[in-house]
């Protein structure tokens, strides 16, 4: 049920009417009395306003103004933000929405989505040893949708269909990069690893020339300390995130499946 705010005047003639009767104390809008009590009525007007306003848009972190400070005094500080909190009023309703509703989870699409909350891409590799009654010595399972050319172009459709010219020849001339197996020669240890590669971003590489032994990084970017974060305090209690910052300097992402 929606409740409107009422009007100033419709409010007055709600308090005139609680007034006791009588010659002196007349109901009538243009009275001394009405006018006595016309500043209430205007005040409880804006209120009612004001209240049917903040009804629609305090209701959530995401768009919460004057009841924003509530959200995060009952949140508290954010243990991976620097300050605990966020600067901007946009970033301080991102932050508390998106910790307000996060329902926790395990998957991959988790995972990207915590990252994305916080305006980082970001794709995810697992890692599994070869396991008897899967892999197969000897035996080539790839298919043609686990291979690309290396300006990381498409070799399959969708479905793992070749992509051909008009006349139905395959696309496969020139040499192709082929994904990583998703059961690898390994250790079983390897399984409890899983790589975080962050999305296209500057990367200052060492350069002969110019770079000075012992000195030089081999190469400088930014490092995304808030993701590394919340990814690690929620990853699964048995697994080793691993983050790669330098992955797509040289190849796309291939999410699920690894980097080629």
């Amino acid at each position: 049920m929606t409740i409107s705010p009422r009007s100033w005047d419709t409010i007055l003639a709600e308090i005139l009417s609680y007034a006791p009767t009588g010659w002196g104390l007349s109901h009538d809008p243009d009275s001394i009395l009405a006018a006595v009590m016309e500043p209430l009525a205007r005040g409880l007007a804006r209120l009612e306003a004001e209240a049917a306003e903040r009804r629609q848009t305090e209701v959530s972190p995401a768009t919460a103004i004057h009841c924003l400070d509530d959200y995060e005094r009952i949140l508290g500080p954010d243990p991976c933000r620097p300050g605990g909190f966020a600067d901007t009023l946009a970033e301080r309703q991102a932050l508390a929405h998106a910790r307000w509703t996060e329902e926790g989870g395990q998957s991959v699409p988790y995972f990207t989505g915590l990252a994305a909350q916080r305006g980082v891409e970001i794709s995810i590799e697992e890692f599994a040893p070869a396991r008897c009654g899967i892999t197969e010595c000897g035996t080539s399972w790839s298919t043609p949708d686990e291979w690309r050319y290396p300006d990381g172009g498409l070799l399959a459709t969708g479905d793992g269909a070749l992509i051909v010219t008009e006349t139905g020849a395959p696309l496969a001339t020139g040499p192709l990069a082929l994904l990583p197996p998703r059961w690898q020669v390994g250790p079983p240890r390897m399984a409890d690893y899983w790589r975080v590669a962050f999305g296209p971003r500057a990367i200052g590489w060492a350069r002969c020339g110019e770079a000075v032994a012992a000195e030089t990084p081999h190469c400088i970017f930014e490092a995304e300390a808030e993701v590394e974060c919340v990814i690690r305090r929620r990853a699964p209690a048995h697994t080793i995130p691993v983050f790669d910052y330098t992955a797509h300097a040289w190849q796309p992402p291939q999410p699920l499946r690894g980097l080629h």
